[in-house]
């Protein structure tokens, strides 16, 4: 399947809808998690383009990545999926803690890795102070 994913794209990466392409998988990751499917077929283009088209593929990548986050997040707010008031200024002040601290090198990581966000998630749980997991888990049985 990755095969014949990488001979289909590597006849059509100077298309001019190729950019568009990834563009549009980039913006409906958030929907329907397609996003794995651009680092691949972007390598191969990059090996394939010149330089200014490359800089077009990455700026429209990252304009669908904004986009859809955008449009996802206005979605749930529009239709009260949100969590705003919800969340606990505890977990608020831990979330903005962790985004302070970790957040280039996290951003860094999503934006090298192939793989979905979930390896991040993990290493949010694993820095995730001991007190704050004991006093969590110990809240849950009640």
């Amino acid at each position: 399947m990755k095969q014949a994913l990488l001979d289909w794209a590597s006849g059509r990466v100077t298309s001019w809808w190729f950019p568009w392409l990834l563009f549009s998988m980039n913006f409906l990751d958030y929907f329907c998690l397609v996003g794995f499917l651009v680092p691949p077929l972007q390598a191969l283009a990059f090996t394939q383009v010149r330089p200014a088209r490359g800089v077009l593929i990455c700026c429209l990548c990252a304009l669908g990545g904004f986009l859809g986050s955008l449009s996802l997040v206005t979605l749930m707010d529009s239709m009260g999926l949100s969590p705003g008031d919800s969340v606990s200024p505890e977990r608020k002040a831990y979330a903005a803690d962790l985004l302070k601290n970790w957040g280039l090198l996290a951003g860094f990581i999503n934006g090298a890795s192939p793989l979905p966000n979930i390896p991040l998630i993990l290493v949010a749980a694993a820095l995730e102070p001991r007190d704050r997991k004991s006093t969590r888990l110990n809240s849950s049985h009640r």
